[in-house]
């Protein structure tokens, strides 16, 4: 029975759902994976996030831990936007460990 059950298994939608993935503050999902990729390789203190982001991505200064909060929580109600975070994450890594 498990076998005929599998093979009539629809194909898992990963999408987020509508919205999630919208930018906030012009930060896109992929930005927000690269940023925080970047902060773990070239790590700062906590205290200069805002900073850091600022000067090395262009992201409005003073805003990006409240970015950041915004995304996670985002991400924290919709899985399928944690697997394209994931993703993009994994994507950014690959892409900065090249430079």
């Amino acid at each position: 029975a498990a076998e005929a059950m599998a093979t009539h298994a629809a194909p898992v939608d990963l999408s987020p759902a509508a919205g999630s993935t919208d930018a906030i503050e012009g930060v896109t999902v992929e930005q927000w994976a690269w940023v925080e990729a970047d902060l773990a390789k070239n790590p700062v203190k906590p205290a200069d996030y805002d900073r850091a982001a600022t000067d090395r991505h262009g992201i409005p200064e003073g805003r990006w831990v409240a970015i950041r909060t915004q995304w996670e929580a985002r991400r924290n109600t919709d899985w399928k936007l944690a697997a394209a975070f994931g993703e993009a994450y994994e994507a950014a890594q690959k892409e900065q460990k090249k430079r």
